[in-house]
């Protein structure tokens, strides 16, 4: 009985050892397409932060001139002349349409539909949800003052404009600001 109980564990050692060889192999496999497919999907998330960046600091850099030019313009200008202003272009030279940022999400969008996403730590995937939370809220005010842009009619007044683009060019530089310092938090990480 002892024989046989020898000849069976020293048959079992090597296919032991072998599926346990096996495992760990397919383990180390596994966990390095993991960390090829977190590289990539960070890669691809930097790319888009990036090239979000510079449209907002192009955007922020417009909203910018445009609040201080309207500042300048309320500073010497009475309601009285801007209401006896033929039209908006005598007023506003500077206002060149409401220039929202076109924010990309594709690369954050892939990473949620794909699941990896869980791989990233609690810290990164929070600094990433914030940026692309306020993309979305940024989406939506360009939405909303296109909405009012197109409720203007000959109706408006003059000051009814220009409290629009003084409201939409300081909101918009507000949420490019901080769009634009979470990301560089982003890229910093």
């Amino acid at each position: 009985m002892w024989k046989a109980t020898k000849k069976f564990i020293g048959s079992m050692i090597p296919v032991a050892l072998g599926v346990y060889l096996a495992v760990a192999a397919t383990n180390w496999q596994e966990e390095r397409k993991l960390e090829h497919s977190l590289s990539q999907i960070d890669s691809a998330i930097r790319s888009e932060i990036e090239l979000n960046k510079k449209s907002l600091e192009i955007t922020y850099a417009y909203h910018t001139a445009l609040s201080d030019s309207l500042t300048a313009f309320a500073a010497r200008t009475t309601e009285g002349q801007m209401a006896s202003s033929k039209n908006l272009g005598d007023l506003f030279k500077y206002f060149r349409g409401t220039r929202m940022g076109k924010l990309n999400h594709g690369a954050y969008q892939a990473a949620l539909a794909s699941g990896i996403m869980t791989e990233v730590g609690v810290d990164r995937l929070t600094t990433l949800s914030n940026i692309y939370n306020e993309q979305e809220n940024y989406d939506r005010l360009g939405d909303n003052y296109l909405g009012w842009v197109s409720r203007l009619s000959s109706q408006s007044t003059q000051m009814d404009a220009f409290l629009f683009m003084q409201s939409m060019s300081n909101d918009a530089k507000f949420a490019e600001q901080r769009m634009i310092n979470l990301m560089d938090q982003a890229l910093a990480e």
